[in-house]
């Protein structure tokens, strides 16, 4: 997955680049697992990075293609997870009544605030998802998998409010790309939408 691969290429490279498997220890994890509680990341970040690289040492371990395994006995970080909550009203109002730099990431963002959008999901709307009063969920984005089902492998229909569709008919029109179904959040390539950051 697009997370996983980038754990390993963040975290794990850095340190462990150029060694064998067979020479990471116990001790090599514990001391790895440490710098990232320096890095001030949330106990369940730490974890996620963790079994990057423990699963594949336990599962050289179990094929026999490493004498011991260095992940037995290491412990997983505990601690509490922040607190998420939605904005409130005069927040929103705030967010939105801002200068935007970039139109496609007001326009992206107020579909999501208004449908309840995953990025994703945002990323994959093109022009025949665009109805009069609704918008069909059809497709979600990922740099890894590209267009693929919503996360729940179900398509539906969300309420379209007339001013945030006239916001992707505009960027829509926008578009420098001449595709039979473009990406309404386009990108410089016309088979693929903008980043989400």
């Amino acid at each position: 997955c697009y997370e996983s691969t980038n754990r390993l290429r963040l975290y794990w490279k850095p340190v462990f680049t150029g060694r064998t498997l067979n020479s990471i220890t116990r001790a090599d994890l514990k001391a790895f697992s440490l710098s990232l509680s320096d890095k001030n990341l949330a106990a369940a970040s730490i974890n996620k990075i963790l079994v990057v690289g423990t699963t594949a040492l336990s599962w050289a371990y179990r094929e026999e293609l490493i004498p011991a395994n260095p992940t037995d006995g290491l412990v997983r970080f505990a601690g509490e997870t922040g607190k998420r909550d939605i904005f409130t009203p005069k927040e929103a109002a705030a967010i939105f009544s801002a200068q935007w730099k970039e139109k496609r990431a007001y326009v992206g963002n107020l579909l999501s605030a208004t449908t309840g959008l995953r990025a994703g999901e945002v990323l994959a709307v093109r022009r025949s998802d665009i109805g009069e009063a609704v918008l069909e969920v059809r497709h979600s984005w990922s740099d890894y998998d590209g267009l693929k089902s919503p996360k729940n492998g179900k398509t539906r229909r969300v309420p379209l409010l007339p001013e945030v569709r006239r916001e992707l008919l505009a960027l829509l029109a926008e578009n420098p790309h001449d595709c039979i179904d473009q990406f309404v959040f386009y990108s410089y390539l016309p088979d693929r939408p903008m980043d989400q950051k």
